[in-house]
């Protein structure tokens, strides 16, 4: 009978890391877009009223696009160091997200580099960076709490 605990907590476990994974890719592209939107406010690039309800419904939806990547890699490796937890674990994969949005505008200007005459500009890159950290903060945030609630902590 003690050998059917040990698939119920190992399944548990996978259970609790495939959520994780899903949390990041599923939240994160979206929490990046908005932070590109909120970025592109304070800078003014929205001239007219309408661009907040515009970028609102075309951005975020678009935000899988250049975020997928990112954020799957985020997701994998905070299930890989499942046990740092805490404010480092928080931390950590604000850093790793930050670097994740830096892969992620690298990838994303390889794609669109073919179609612009000059190379992108280092605020794009810093755009990236920040929508990245910010996207992997929230989503530590809630795996944190996820992960608090499933050990019951």
């Amino acid at each position: 009978m003690s050998g059917d605990a040990a698939p119920a907590v190992g399944g548990r476990r996978l259970r609790s890391r495939v959520c994780i994974v899903l949390l990041y890719v599923l939240l994160g592209p979206p929490i990046g877009g908005i932070v590109v939107i909120l970025i592109a406010n304070a800078i003014n690039l929205g001239a007219d009223e309408d661009f907040h309800r515009r970028a609102m419904l075309t951005l975020i939806p678009f935000s899988y696009v250049p975020g997928i990547l990112p954020a799957l890699a985020c997701g994998l490796f905070s299930t890989a160091t499942l046990r740092l937890r805490g404010p480092a674990s928080i931390v950590a994969m604000t850093l790793v997200g930050a670097a994740a949005g830096l892969g992620g505008a690298y990838l994303f200007s390889l794609t669109v580099a073919s179609m612009l005459v000059a190379p992108l500009p280092w605020a794009f890159y810093g755009v990236f960076v920040s929508a990245g950290a910010v996207a992997a903060f929230v989503c530590a945030v809630l795996a944190e709490r996820m992960i608090g609630s499933v050990r019951g902590g």
